[in-house]
């Protein structure tokens, strides 16, 4: 295995410790230029308001879920993070494929925007009718005076 110097801390590090570039044919040096704990800590400063700290079982710093462990940690141990509750569960058996929100909190949000989609909806047509059937009556007739020519 290839060892690389970080450009931000300047520490001789392993491959794994650096991120991998996408398109690597051709390249000199296949590794991202800064290693994974200083990226992380850019984040942290860049995301400030998360919950930051070091993962309880890896150590490294980072964003962390509501029990204290980095997204890496969670995804090996086949877990993940609701967005919408925070609750950490089974990412298998509790998350749609591809989604954030756990189907608890997808099946409720779900029928939460429907609601309100439809009282909009219901909203609109009741403005609707309501001008339909002002621009449906009669207009009233305007008083005629004959003007008196002399």
């Amino acid at each position: 295995m290839s060892t690389y110097v970080c450009s931000k801390c300047g520490q001789e590090k392993s491959e794994s410790d650096f991120y991998k570039k996408s398109n690597v044919s051709g390249k000199i040096r296949p590794v991202s230029a800064d290693c994974r704990s200083c990226r992380a800590a850019y984040n942290l400063k860049r995301k400030g308001g998360a919950i930051t700290g070091t993962c309880k079982i890896c150590k490294s710093p980072g964003l962390l879920s509501s029990i204290n462990t980095c997204k890496r940690c969670l995804k090996q141990q086949a877990l993940k993070e609701c967005v919408d509750c925070g609750e950490v569960l089974v990412q298998e058996l509790f998350f749609y494929r591809g989604r954030a929100t756990c189907k608890d909190c997808s099946s409720g949000a779900a029928s939460v925007a429907w609601a309100q989609t439809k009282t909009r909806r219901e909203s609109n047509l009741r403005g609707l009718t309501a001008m339909s059937e002002r621009d449906a009556q009669p207009d009233p007739p305007d008083s005629f005076e004959p003007s008196s020519r002399s």
